[in-house]
């Protein structure tokens, strides 16, 4: 699967997790998984300095 991908998922899920749980409240669920976003989000960035 690619980051992209992996990224888009991850975003519906946190969205989801989000979603069950009130405004200004967050699992650690929800915030582990915002974390594994930054990280795939920095893994793209990062693929996309090295083509340019």
């Amino acid at each position: 699967m690619s980051q992209g991908s992996c990224i888009c998922n991850a975003s519906a899920e946190l969205k989801d997790y989000l979603d069950k749980t009130g405004q200004g409240v967050m699992s650690m669920d929800a915030i582990k998984k915002a974390e594994q976003i930054e990280k795939l989000a920095r893994g793209v960035k990062s693929k996309m300095k090295q083509l340019f």
